[in-house]
């Protein structure tokens, strides 16, 4: 018995005050609670709809419970008043059922391009064909299914609003922090192969995809965030870092393809120490920008990220001076360049505020191993 309740301990530790599980089960039984509460003085005690949606329409944030809802809302609405008109107009017959349903989904269809609500409205007009016959009845059931489920709503997301509300955007900013975490392991395991060669530590891979993965809950995240009360401002802000911190991803992406094609002669001594110093203040700017947008900050610009590029820049041009890279042939020098300017382009883009320019990772007009440029606000990357 001991051991047995021992297994268990593992998967009951999200049972917390701050745990998802647990908030979304006490929001979803209160808003059921209150919708019946609600229902018995009124006598509708037997009409369940109000009850399931207000159930359903609990979901993990505000955003996605307005979205839900508002879907739920204009699905009900169509469904209503085509099942209706189609039943008032055809009867209720097996044969008018497929007519009215393929006109429901061919005029929401055209409407509107949400499937959910498509399909919503489906669902909705499905149940005018079990309506008893009347003249009336189809639009006083109609009437009474839209308030049914417009209450139930209402009730939901009053409860979602106001008892342990969790919003869309901060989670989206988590995203995006999280996003910028693992691009500050996954650049510097990727340096490290390039200055020392593969090592057994995290798989750049594995790295890529929890980065997109994690892009990917962001992007979710800020499209439910959108519909939330004041989120206006913060969306439009918090949609620009999360597209900066995708284009530092395929910068990333480009800089591990070309590190993986380079031949170690390429490695020079000289520039190991220049280039493992931007790499580590470039790691560490990273994840003091995932902490900023974290906490709601302003994004901090590092000055040991400018002293760092400024110095790389100099070993670039000793290492040209030098003619260090005259041997090799010209593919090879293009993927040279190619990491460079990654390293580069990630650290003026954090110098930068994290503010991207509509550029290719390989647009440019300098030589194959030209000199970079350190870029300060309010220059251009191209200045030389």
């Amino acid at each position: 018995m001991r051991r047995r309740l021992e297994a268990l301990l593992p998967r009951m530790r999200w049972i917390s005050f701050d745990s998802d599980p647990l908030q979304v089960a006490v929001k979803t039984a209160a808003a059921a609670m209150i919708c019946e509460a609600f229902l018995i003085p009124l006598g509708l005690a037997s009409e369940h709809w109000p009850i399931i949606t207000a159930v359903l329409v609990i979901q993990s944030n505000l955003g996605s419970s307005l979205r839900w809802a508002l879907i739920r809302l204009l699905g009900t609405a169509a469904g209503a008043l085509l099942g209706a008109l189609a039943v008032t107009a055809l009867g209720a017959h097996f044969w008018s059922l497929g007519i009215g349903l393929f006109g429901t989904l061919l005029l929401c269809a055209v409407v509107t391009p949400l499937r959910p609500i498509s399909r919503m409205a489906a669902v909705t007009a499905v149940f005018f064909y079990f309506v008893d016959e009347g003249r009336n009845a189809p639009w006083l059931f109609s009437m009474a299914r839209f308030m049914e489920i417009a209450f139930g709503l209402v009730v939901g997301l009053l409860v979602d609003a106001f008892l342990w509300p969790r919003h869309a955007s901060k989670a989206a900013r988590e995203a995006v922090a999280k996003t910028l975490e693992t691009c500050a392991t996954l650049y510097t395991v990727v340096v490290k192969q390039h200055l020392h060669g593969p090592s057994s530590e995290s798989s750049p891979s594995d790295l890529f995809e929890q980065a997109r993965s994690e892009l990917r809950d962001a992007h979710r995240l800020l499209s439910e965030g959108r519909l939330e009360p004041g989120a206006a401002q913060v969306y439009e802000s918090l949609a620009q870092t999360r597209e900066a911190t995708a284009y530092v991803l395929r910068t990333l992406h480009l800089m591990h393809r070309s590190v993986r094609r380079l031949p170690p002669a390429l490695r020079d001594e000289h520039l190991i120490p220049a280039l493992t110093d931007l790499a580590q203040a470039t790691a560490r700017s990273l994840r003091a920008t995932a902490e900023a947008i974290r906490g709601e900050r302003p994004i901090p610009i590092a000055p040991e990220l400018v002293v760092a590029l400024a110095a790389a820049n100099d070993g670039l041009k000793e290492a040209r001076r030098r003619g260090s890279y005259k041997q090799f042939r010209l593919e090879e020098l293009l993927h040279l360049r190619a990491v460079f300017y990654a390293m580069r382009t990630i650290a003026e883009d954090l110098v930068n505020g994290l503010r991207i320019e509509d550029e290719s990772p390989l647009a440019g007009d300098e030589s194959i191993v030209g000199l970079p440029t350190v870029v300060v606000p309010g220059t251009s990357r191209r200045s030389t």
